[in-house]
């Protein structure tokens, strides 16, 4: 029988932080746990949506004034990756937005709803793109049941227009419809 211990070291990356945790035996390291098929088995079943938003209240935190808070959502905005022009169609079109904000959702073969999404609004695109941030590529009922506290957490109720808060409110609706609807399918 032999003593483990773990070693915990945190790497600042593009504003995440990630843990790389090296499994050890007395002075030799035996592997990195990321890559034990237990911490891979414990790491899927945890709930995904809320690991993202403590990353995004994180993130959010390194700015001290809401300036540079709208500066970053524009930013994470750009990042989104382009929406398919086929997907830009009416039926993808988010009711109650001030501006025009597509959304499509599909299942990958991980049984996971990935969201696309685009905006013709700068930061209405920020917004929709953080969304899609915290819950696409996640199970369906995690996303119908999410509760989404980053969005206080990090001030955007608070600092919103009343059009852009009905436009978010719009999006989540929609993001955790599509969730109801995969969940009831499988």
């Amino acid at each position: 029988m032999f003593a483990v211990s773990l070693e915990v070291e945190e790497h600042q990356f593009t504003n995440f932080y990630l843990n790389e945790v090296i499994l050890t035996a007395g002075n030799q390291s035996v592997f990195p746990l990321s890559s034990h098929p237990l911490y891979l088995y414990c790491m899927n079943r945890m709930n995904t949506v809320n690991f993202r938003q403590d990353q995004v209240i994180e993130e959010f935190d390194m700015f001290s004034d809401w300036m540079e808070k709208y500066e970053h959502i524009i930013e994470i905005g750009k990042e989104l990756s382009p929406m398919l022009e086929d997907e830009k169609v009416e039926d993808n079109l988010i009711k109650g937005c001030q501006s025009r904000v597509w959304l499509s959702a599909k299942r990958n073969t991980a049984g996971e709803v990935v969201f696309g999404a685009d905006s013709d609004a700068i930061i209405t695109k920020g917004l929709v793109a953080l969304m899609v941030r915290v819950l696409s590529n996640s199970q369906a009922s995690e996303i119908a049941a999410a509760d989404l506290y980053f969005l206080e957490k990090i001030g955007l109720h608070a600092h919103l227009s009343s059009t852009r808060s009905n436009g978010l409110a719009s999006m989540v609706k929609q993001m955790k419809m599509y969730g109801l609807v995969y969940s009831a399918r499988s």
